[in-house]
């Protein structure tokens, strides 16, 4: 499996874009969102074989194998 991550914050004007990119050679995506308060989780959450991951703190979220 191949897999992108990508950290984010208030994202949304470009995330569509980045996504598609990304998954035309990943298998997977990986989204670690800082918080948005835009659209960002949304477009994440709306688009196939991505992941998102919200950040609970300021500190690195651990990869739960499970959310693959």
């Amino acid at each position: 499996m191949i897999l992108s991550i990508t950290r984010v914050f208030n994202g949304a004007r470009w995330i569509a874009e980045h996504l598609s990119s990304v998954l035309s050679i990943c298998d997977h995506a990986l989204v670690l969102d800082n918080h948005s308060t835009d659209d960002t989780v949304d477009i994440c959450n709306a688009t196939p074989h991505v992941t998102e991951q919200g950040q609970t703190d300021r500190k690195s979220t651990r990869l739960n194998s499970s959310h693959l």
